[in-house]
């Protein structure tokens, strides 16, 4: 299994987020500006994920949010 990371970058004076896709080794595969449904959709998918994980007893949430923001992903 691939290794992702998404970083998420603000610009409060412009009010707008962005997402970067990046490989297991900070290389960049997508970038993203979310809209205002995206970064609602984010956190509802983020706060499902906690939840999920406090159930199961866990203290880390490894998210996989991040399918639904960049549904295909280049390296594959």
């Amino acid at each position: 299994m691939l290794r992702r990371t998404v970083k998420f970058r603000a610009d409060p004076d412009a009010g707008l987020l962005s997402a970067e896709l990046l490989d297991e080794d900070g290389n960049l595969l997508q970038a993203r500006v979310l809209d205002a449904r995206d970064a609602a959709l984010l956190g509802e998918w983020l706060e499902a994920e906690a939840d999920e994980a406090v159930a199961n007893g866990s203290r880390w949430v490894r998210s996989r949010a991040w399918h639904h923001l960049f549904p295909t992903d280049p390296s594959e």
